[in-house]
């Protein structure tokens, strides 16, 4: 299936701020990848044996989606930050409070860099 590109245009409904612009195709990808999961328990969610067919549509009713990979990510954050800097150059010194210059200080650079290693499995720095 083709989509169709990011509009530019805030008048329209496909409207797509320019920056995420880059990030379309991977917008798009995470669309399809909910929409196929919507609506689906029953392929998961298997029929025990002999489990009538009213008690099975109750129990597909009451199931809910367990997202195990959140708790996991927010458990394990903090591995990149469980250290302190002592005795640094003057030059790292003078960047700890501003390392990404935009405002970050090093401990919330290296938080949020935790968070996107856990949650996809890489996170590249430049």
């Amino acid at each position: 299936m083709k989509h169709a590109a990011a509009a530019t245009d805030p008048s329209l409904p496909s409207y797509c701020r320019p920056e995420y612009v880059h990030a379309w195709p991977q917008l798009r990808l995470l669309e399809d990848a909910y929409a196929d999961m919507y609506g689906c328990k029953g392929r998961y969610l298997l029929r025990e044996q002999k489990e009538p067919d009213w008690a099975y549509e109750l129990r597909l009713q009451r199931s809910v989606f367990n997202n195990r990979l959140r708790p996991a990510v927010d458990s394990n954050v903090g591995l990149l930050t469980a250290f302190e800097i002592e005795d640094a150059p003057p030059s790292l010194d003078a960047a700890l409070d501003n390392v990404d210059m935009a405002g970050s200080d090093y401990k919330s650079f290296f938080h949020q860099a935790d968070i996107m290693a856990l949650r996809d499995g890489y996170c590249y720095v430049s």
